[in-house]
This record gives C-alpha cells, sequence and structure tokens, in this order.
C-alpha cells in the first residue's frame, strides 16, 4: 500500500515521485513500415526543442529501421533514419513550444496497403486559442525514396472529428494503440483523453475509437466514458491512461485493455483513493461492442488474495499476448504502487486469464518481483511500472518484460533499473524461467548509475526479422558528458533467440549516435514512448 502517489494536476504530468511517467505507454506490436519483413523502431522525444532551440519541448519521433542484422542507420550499413517534427515537410501545422509531438505512438496498417503506418499522440497541441487540446498525426508507411515513413501521405485528428468541444487540458492523444477491432483488413486506432472532463468531474477521461478505411484517413466510431462500463465518471479518474491490445477470447477481433489507475473505489465498505480499475472493450464484426461483457474490474476481483488498497494505481500499465499457449490472450496489468509489508511502492504484477469466453476474473496470478527470480521486492522498486508482451524464445508461448525502473542493482546506488523477463508455459508466466536485465548485466553496453531508471518503458519488435521478438529497454540516461545530455534519454535493444533474450548483439541507440539524427538535449527523454 502507499500514499505517495496522490491526484495531480493536469499541468507536469510527466513527473512521478522518482522519474518521467511512462505517459500510460501504449506498447504494441513494433511496425514495418517499409514493408521489407524487418520491424523498425520509433522512439519518441517529447521534449525536444525544434528549430535549434527556440521551440521548447515541441517534441520529435526518431525512427531506427530494422535489418538482417538488426536496427541500423545509413552509417551502420541500413536505411537512412528519419526525424520527424510537426515542422517536417508533409506534416500539417506546424511545431510549437510545449506540444510534446511523440508523447505517444502506436502502428498499424491503418489503409490495408500493407506497409504499418504511425499514429503519433501530441497532446500539448494548442487548438483556436485554447491550451493542451491535443492532436493525433497518423504518417502513413509505403514504399518511397529508400523505403521511408511518409510516403504514403499524413493526416491530423483532433476530437473536432468526434464532434467534441476542444477544449483547454483536453490532451487528445495522450495515449494512443491500433488493432483490427471490426476484423475488416484494416487496422483501427483507439485514442485516449485521460484529462478529458466529463461533466463537472475535471481529468475524469474519455476514449475515442477511429476505424481505418482503404480510402486513407479514417471514420469516426463510438466514443466512451466511464459510465458506460458500469462506473461513474469521478473527479481526476483518468480513465484511458493505459491501453493495451489484445485478443482475450481468440475470436480474431482485436479487444482493447483501458487502464484507470487513478479511481477511487469503496473496498469492503471503505472509500479508498488511487486504487485503480480496468475496464475491457471487446471487438465484434460490426465494430467495438458498446456493451461490455467484462466493463471493469479492479484487483480485488482477480480472486488471488491480494486487495484493492490507497494507492495502488492498478492498471498504471498494461499489456496482452497469449502467454499460457491457449490462443487466448491474455491480460498483464502493472501495478507500480502495490506494497508487500514494509516495501512500499515495490510493485507487483496480476495476470489475467483469457479464455473463449473472455477474461477469467477469479483465476489471476499475482506476481511479486521475488516470485520467480533472483529479485526481492524492496521500497519503491515500482516493479510494472511498464509491461510488454512478445515471445523472446519462439516457443509460441508468450514472455512478459517487466520494468522496473527504481532497482538497486546488488545493494548498490537506488534507482539503475532494470527488466525482468517471465518465460511463458503451458503453466502460465514465469513457468518457462525468468531472467534480469540491466545495464551492469555482463555483456550488456553502458554501465548502470545512480537514477538511470532502466526499465520504464519497455517494448517489442522483430528488428532483425529472425522470429524472435527483440526487447526495447528505455533508460532515463544521462548521455555524453555537461548539461546538455542530463536525461537525455537512451534506448538498450536485447535481442531475442533460441534461449531467449541474451546479450549477444545488445545495442544502445540515442539522439548522439552517428546516422540517428537530432543532437541530444538535456531532458530531451528520447524513448520516452517507444512503439515497439
Amino acid at each position: 500500500m502507499s500514499n505517495r502517489v496522490a491526484k495531480r494536476s493536469s499541468r507536469n504530468r510527466l513527473i512521478t515521485t522518482f522519474l518521467l511517467t511512462a505517459l500510460g505507454a501504449t506498447v504494441a506490436e513494433a511496425g514495418d513500415f517499409n514493408g521489407d519483413g524487418f520491424d523498425d523502431a520509433a522512439f519518441g522525444v517529447p521534449y525536444e526543442d525544434v528549430g535549434g532551440g527556440p521551440i521548447v519541448d515541441a517534441g520529435c519521433v526518431n525512427i531506427v529501421y530494422g535489418s538482417g542484422g538488426g536496427l541500423a542507420t545509413a552509417a551502420t550499413g541500413g536505411i537512412a533514419s528519419q526525424v520527424w517534427t510537426q515542422n517536417s515537410g508533409g506534416i500539417p501545422g506546424s511545431a510549437d513550444s510545449d506540444d510534446l509531438f511523440g508523447a505517444s505512438l502506436a502502428s498499424g496498417d491503418l489503409n490495408g496497403d500493407g506497409f504499418d503506418d504511425l499514429v503519433i499522440g501530441v497532446p500539448g497541441e494548442d487548438t483556436g486559442g485554447n491550451t493542451d487540446v491535443g492532436a493525433v498525426h497518423v504518417i502513413y508507411g509505403g514504399t518511397g525514396a529508400g523505403g521511408a515513413l511518409g510516403s504514403g501521405g499524413s493526416f491530423v485528428l483532433t476530437s473536432f472529428a468526434w464532434g467534441e468541444a476542444r477544449e483547454t487540458g483536453d490532451e487528445f492523444g495522450r495515449t494512443v494503440a491500433v488493432g483490427d477491432f471490426d476484423g475488416d483488413g484494416f487496422d483501427d486506432i483507439v485514442i485516449g483523453c485521460p484529462l478529458e472532463g466529463v461533466g463537472a468531474n475535471s481529468n475524469a477521461g474519455m476514449l475515442h475509437i477511429a476505424y481505418g478505411q482503404s480510402a486513407g484517413g479514417i471514420t469516426a466510431g463510438p466514443t466512451f466514458t466511464q459510465s458506460m462500463f458500469g462506473d461513474p465518471e469521478e473527479f481526476s479518474d483518468e480513465l484511458g491512461f493505459s491501453l493495451a491490445v489484445l485478443d482475450v477470447n481468440g475470436d480474431g477481433f482485436t479487444d482493447v485493455a483501458i487502464g484507470v489507475p487513478y479511481e477511487d473505489y469503496v473496498v469492503a465498505g471503505s472509500p479508498e483513493n488511487n486504487v485503480g480499475m480496468v475496464c475491457l472493450l471487446e471487438g465484434a464484426a460490426g465494430g467495438i461492442d458498446v456493451s461490455p461483457t467484462t466493463p471493469f474490474f479492479i484487483q480485488s476481483s482477480l480472486g488471488h488474495g491480494n486487495s484493492s488498497e490507497v494507492g495502488d494505481c492498478f492498471g498504471y500499465s498494461l499489456a496482452g499476448g497469449d502467454i499460457d499457449g491457449d490462443l487466448d490472450d491474455e491480460l498483464v496489468v502493472g501495478i507500480p504502487f502495490e506494497g508487500i509489508a514494509a516495501a512500499i511502492d515495490c510493485g507487483v504484477v496480476d495476470v489475467v486469464e483469457g479464455s473463449p469466453a473472455g477474461l477469467v476474473l477469479g483465476f489471476a496470478m499475482s506476481i511479486p518481483e521475488s516470485l520467480f527470480g533472483p529479485g526481492v521486492s524492496n521500497f519503491a522498486d515500482a516493479f510494472g511500472t511498464s509491461v510488454a508482451v512478445g515471445d523472446f524464445d519462439l516457443d509460441g508461448f508468450g514472455d512478459i518484460a517487466i520494468g522496473k525502473p527504481g532497482e538497486e542493482v546488488a545493494a548498490g546506488p537506488p534507482d539503475l533499473g532494470e527488466v525482468t523477463i517471465l518465460y511463458g508455459a503451458a503453466g502460465g508466466p514465469g513457468f518457462g524461467g525468468s531472467a534480469d536485465w540491466g545495464q551492469n548485466t555482463p555483456g550488456i553496453l553502458e554501465t548502470a548509475e545512480v537514477q538511470d531508471f532502466l526499465g520504464i518503458v519497455v517494448a517489442v519488435g522483430d528488428f532483425n526479422g529472425d522470429g524472435f521478438a527483440d526487447l526495447i529497454a528505455v533508460a532515463d540516461e544521462d548521455v555524453g558528458t555537461g548539461a546538455a545530455g542530463v536525461n537525455a534519454g537512451l534506448a538498450n535493444v536485447l535481442y531475442g533467440g533460441g534461449g531467449g533474450i541474451s546479450a549477444a548483439g545488445d545495442q544502445i541507440w540515442h539522439q548522439n549516435r552517428p546516422g540517428v539524427g537530432e543532437a541530444i538535449g538535456g531532458g530531451d527523454a528520447f524513448g520516452l514512448a517507444s512503439d515497439g
């Protein structure tokens, strides 16, 4: 249990008590923007200053393309990397201070042309004299020069497409995710607006569904507020703070899990603040089902014995995948502020079983850091700050990557950060083994340092096309020397293989690498949102 996390103001949302927030980071499978069979990595840099510095925190997105040897740039024998801002050619609008272009990312094939497209959240976009209204940009993949993203054009979305007023502080696009919710072969977008006011309830949160189509662009679908899930809207619940796409019942239609980590709920007759909640939308032939069969649940609903408590923030992070090989996806729920005895904010991860009938709420696992591996649940480890699922050993069972950015390694300095891998098996997560990875692990590039916070974001993709999922682990790393590189951000990329994740071929990526584009800057937060 924790009383550290409290209701927070609409500004400065990107800061937690111990680091940059994961923005409710939506981690989907990486996109192949040029159709060459290798996944490509998109790194959001929301605090990038554009135009030599005058446009502060406008944001950018760095693209590094996959190859047979993994992620590569033209300087290392690959395809030239790209830098996208709102001042890039073909992008509507212009870069402005505090836009936070790249604060959220997702990818998928929205127009069915065989090339994945990139969806970019810009929650700080100002519109019509209103600040932080938010917007979402879509950049299409295609066969342009060098196979570059953007050859298919681009467009921009605001809440106006759904008939919503564009209001100050809504931050439309704070989170985004992509999946084929109606099974028509065109991927669709779910857009989270966790700071949208509903009635008199500020920051209650709202979701928008956008359906892809062959002609490009989107068709505006339904809008959801929390009362549509059977629970009333309340001040600062933040519906849509996190999102995950998965297929919980194996019917071929993508479903959407929605985190509401700041939900207050009455537990055992007592009101509890920031308990957290998860809601579920199921896909169907006609699109997202507007009458959810599993409308919402809290941690106390899961039957594993752990109760919903003040400040747990159940649903802070979410991911989905088939971990036990039964063709129904499981839902992974990160609860980084859960406490165990005196270990406040050590964090746990819950895994909810999928089935042909949907999520099985009474058949869930609660996994602390110490359950399967050598790690110990310690104060402020924040195990579960980020989660992702991929098959790193290609055995047919999905594996879970869990970021614990507050981890101290071998009783050393605080907040170095690590990532735990729980390998899937017929028995569930962890039954295939486990491993911890950090910047002090033998063979890993970089050295763990105080407040690197490795694991603040984790993401997956197959960047070398060998069928094994690969891991992106982001750190709030200082790059180079001097103030210019403080908190510039860095991503470790670890490759999968027959034995799972290994140090072989480990890479680091940041803005000072040859061929990446853009110079490092203090506080840029490279990779804070990573589509992989």
